[in-house]
Parts: structure tokens; C-alpha cells; sequence
């Protein structure tokens, strides 16, 4: 589409090129020329200052961008895009030639228990064993020697890498939980991209893990889910990961390699570094810096957050005793 094309699909203020032609939609970390993206609100105000893609969609004006359509609602504006970038998107198709397609790659190798469904285009490499009700949709990639245990949905165009093992009642690559408020309704947001876990990755049971809206939601070799976990739509995990049950994220979250992160820890939009260690029950919404021990709600360094403690707890004690 030509930027003016996009202007008026979503009535924005074009500033640059209207003959520019967009072959493709990007999340900013990946976009390159020819691609449009977005910057939604302040805290990605960064990506103007340094952009790769040809133009943007954008809340506000910037001086350092050659094409952009400022709208006041961006993530309408994306919804809009994308339905005309790709119409009738689904991401989780059915078989169509019974429950293991004639068109899926399936290595001899493979152990494929009863009730698997396989779908079109899928591919299963050498040595993955698939328990009963696993379902792999369409075009998604299952490596070699991977272990899909029962009841696991692997959700169109994901990709599972080598030696990954999933639990019981894992679902990888649904929809991100992605939404503009239009009056009282909310309007879904196409989720276009995928979900891929690299190398002995570990996903514990019943965890949730999104596909991305533009993008990719990735997890990296060797981290490791334990249970009821969920990792929405977009976020990227690193290597060698401990992530505790009942953890959650937000959209787009960045975590850095070699975190391990305690029960129940709830992590916003923000970048964790590297080496950090986050205690159970923290809520991260600040970015964290590498090498540090943060805990509390919001979460600060640890050492603060036990001082802060012995004070509420001496002045505590101190009033019961008045």
C-alpha cells in the first residue's frame, strides 16, 4: 500500500511521501526499509530518534521522521492496517483432509500417540514424540526431538525448537490480548504474528504463551516455565531463564538472559537486564538494570525493600506498645 492509501484508511495527518509504497508492517525492532510501524505513546518516543522503518504511524509529530500519519488513536489505527495487510487472519486453522494432513512433513523417526491432530504444511522433524491430543496447527515447525505431552495446542506458524519439552495443557501462540476501546465495546486487534521457542526450552503445565501482535513473542534457548505461567503477546525472553508458576507479563515485555524470577511476579512493559533476580510476589514496572536483586511492589532493590520492612514492622511494634 502507498502512505496515502493508509492516510485515508485511517484518517490520520500524512507528513512525508504519499506516493511511498509499505510492503510490509513491522514492530520497530524489526523494521527495516519498506516497512511501516508504530510508535503508540511517550515511553517509545526512542525509536524516532534512530528509525529504520520507511514510515510510521504515530500519537504525535516528530521532527526526525521523514513519513508519518499522526493519529490521536494508534492502536485503531493498527487494527485497521492490518485487517487490510491481512484480511480474514485467523491464527489457528483445522486440518482440511482429516486429523493428520496429507501435506505435513512428518519424519519417520516421530512417535505420533493417538488423537494428534497434525495440520496443513506443518512439519515434524526426526525423533519428536507427540502425546494423545496434541493439536499443531497449520505451517507450524516442531524440531528435532522435541516433547509435546497430552492435550498441548501449538497455535499456527509457531515454531518449537530442538529438544524443547512442553507439559500437559501448554498453549502456544494464541491470540495476544490485544484491544482499542471504540464506546463501550472493545474492538480486537488482529495478532498476526508468531510464537517461537528456541532449543531446550521447558514450558510447564497449563502455561500461556501469546503469539505476537507485529512480531514475534521469543523465548530463548535453555530458559525454563515452571507451571501456569503467562508470557503475552510480543514479549522476549532470553537465554537460560528461570521463570517460576504464576508469573506474569504484559505485552512487549523485555527480559534479559540468565533471570531467574520468583512465584508470582507480575512484569509491565519495561526491559529487565541481565542477571537480575526478581523475589516472589514483585511487581516489576520500572526497567531494571543488569546484576540486581529487586523485590517489593513496585519492585527496588532488595536490600531498600527489607529495610523498608524492619521499619514498618519496628514502627508497628512500637505503636501497639503506645
Amino acid at each position: 500500500m502507498k502512505l496515502d492509501e493508509i492516510q485515508q484508511l485511517i484518517n490520520g495527518e500524512l507528513h512525508g511521501d504519499p506516493n511511498l509504497d509499505l510492503l510490509e508492517i513491522k514492530a520497530s525492532h524489526d523494521a527495516q526499509s519498506g516497512h511501516l510501524s508504530f510508535i503508540h505513546e511517550k515511553r517509545f518516543d526512542s525509536i524516532a530518534t534512530n528509525p529504520t522503518a520507511s514510515a510510521y504511524i504515530t500519537y504525535r509529530h516528530f521532527d526526525s521522521l521523514e513519513n508519518q500519519i499522526v493519529i490521536k488513536d494508534t492502536r485503531k489505527a493498527m487494527a485497521l492496517i492490518l485487517n487490510a495487510f491481512f484480511p480474514n487472519f485467523i491464527s489457528i486453522t483445522p486440518p482440511t483432509d482429516g486429523p493428520i494432513s496429507t501435506s505435513a512433513t512428518i519424519h519417520d523417526s516421530a512417535t505420533i500417540s493417538h488423537n494428534v491432530t497434525i495440520s496443513d504444511g506443518a512439519t515434524i522433524e526426526k525423533n519428536v514424540t507427540l502425546f494423545p491430543g496434541v493439536f499443531i496447527g497449520k505451517n507450524a515447525v516442531v524440531k528435532e526431538s522435541a516433547t509435546i505431552h497430552p492435550n498441548v495446542t501449538i497455535y499456527d506458524s509457531c515454531e518449537i525448537g530442538k529438544n524443547v519439552i512442553i507439559f500437559a495443557g501448554a498453549c502456544i501462540g494464541s491470540d495476544g490480548f490485544g484491544y482499542y476501546k471504540e464506546g463501550e465495546d472493545y474492538i480486537k486487534i488482529p495478532q498476526v504474528g508468531r510464537t517461537i521457542l528456541k532449543d531446550n526450552v521447558e514450558i510447564g503445565p497449563n502455561c500461556a504463551i501469546d503469539r505476537g501482535c507485529l512480531g514475534d513473542t521469543v523465548i530463548d534457548k535453555g530458559t525454563k516455565l515452571d507451571n501456569l505461567v503467562h508470557i503475552a503477546h510480543n514479549t522476549r525472553i532470553g537465554k537460560h531463564v528461570a521463570i517460576t508458576g504464576q508469573v506474569g507479563t504484559t505485552g512487549s515485555a523485555v527480559i534479559g538472559n540468565h533471570v531467574m524470577i520468583g512465584g508470582q511476579v507480575g512484569i509491565s512493559t519495561v526491559e529487565v537486564g541481565d542477571n537480575v533476580i526478581i523475589a516472589a510476589k514483585s511487581g516489576v514496572t520500572k526497567d531494571i538494570p543488569n546484576n540486581t536483586f529487586v523485590s517489593g511492589f513496585p519492585a527496588w532493590e532488595h536490600k531498600k525493600e527489607l529495610l523498608k520492612e524492619a521499619w514498618l514492622r519496628k514502627a508497628s511494634q512500637k505503636r501497639k506498645k503506645d
